[in-house]
């Protein structure tokens, strides 16, 4: 081959590997090639430039920001969201998005998914593409029956998710936190409320959000928590809770009591799944999202630019 028809041919593979985004044997096969030949040219032309990839700058950066999280909390994976100038709704919507692109791309695809509920849940399952997949079931972690004035659509996503995937969902019928331990004992041995808490205790996956500690909390809202028990857990050197869970910096549960009151999977049982996807937006997370990522609660975190920065900045 002369060097014009050399780079006629690059220019060819290149053309269906990149724009017609065949497969290199597929294109061996169109142009009577062996695949390594097709390999070499594809090699060839980005090396003298018949073919440039340029990675746009904003995207590295935040791919950089991945690899530090990953890294340094030893996660299988990060996913985090360009910060802008949009509202709390917009940038809560944006990761929530990012976590249901992520969730429904996973392979193979789940066929039993465990979920929290809340506001960033909210979000997530609002971003859930109608037919993302086929008979999936999707079973609450913890308990929502809702006490106070929260819109009952926080406590929906399981339903949301898997209506969307063409499935079916488990909700668990009981309430977040009870006022006495031998209420929860009790509820627990109820036969309907054990098989659904052993439905979740075996999902492989589970995506929920990081609950912030403040009297925004939906905890509060639902008339879970009072104002004077947020200001204790603070006191007592609470950062927020996991699935209904309020733990410290450090990832500790810090209130047994309350703990013991609390109706849903345990952390320790969180912990052992493969799949445990975070998601939380803003920097108000920070101190929550540091103490689930200490106690080895995350495997996969979304999240976005501005608590990534925090996070990665924190000692």
């Amino acid at each position: 081959m002369t060097r014009h028809s050399d780079e006629e041919m690059m220019a060819r593979v290149a053309h269906f590997y990149y724009e017609e985004m065949m497969t290199q044997e597929a294109i061996a096969h169109r142009l009577h090639l062996t695949r390594w030949k097709v390999g070499r040219l594809l090699k060839d032309a980005r090396s003298t430039g018949v073919v440039t990839i340029t990675i746009k700058h904003g995207f590295l950066r935040l791919a950089e920001i991945e690899f530090e999280l990953c890294s340094k909390f030893a996660l299988d994976d990060a996913v985090v969201v360009a910060s802008t100038d949009a509202t709390e709704v917009v940038a809560l919507a944006s990761v929530g998005m990012a976590a249901a692109k992520y969730l429904t791309s996973l392979s193979p695809q789940p066929s039993l998914i465990g979920t929290s509920w809340g506001r960033t849940m909210t979000a997530v399952a609002h971003a859930i593409p109608e037919g993302w997949t086929t008979g999936v079931h999707v079973v609450q972690l913890n308990g929502a029956l809702t006490l106070g004035s929260a819109e009952g659509e926080l406590h929906d996503p399981a339903q949301r998710i898997a209506v969307a995937g063409n499935g079916r969902y488990t909700l668990l019928p009981v309430p977040a936190i009870v006022d006495q331990e031998p209420v929860r004992v009790g509820l627990e041995k109820d036969s309907t409320i054990k098989q659904i808490l052993t439905i979740g205790r075996s999902a492989p996956v589970a995506i929920f959000g990081l609950g912030g500690l403040s009297e925004r909390s939906v905890l509060v809202e639902s008339g879970y928590l009072t104002k004077q028990e947020v200001i204790q857990l603070k006191k007592s050197n609470a950062v927020g809770d996991v699935l209904g869970r309020f733990i410290s910096a450090d990832g500790a549960i810090v209130d047994l009591s309350l703990n013991n009151r609390t109706l849903g999977i345990t952390l320790d049982e969180l912990r052992e799944k493969p799949v445990r996807i975070a998601v939380a937006q803003g920097s108000h997370k920070t101190s929550i999202a540091r103490g689930a990522l200490t106690a080895g609660l995350v495997s996969t975190l979304v999240i976005d630019e501005q608590l990534a920065r925090a996070l990665v900045d924190v000692p």
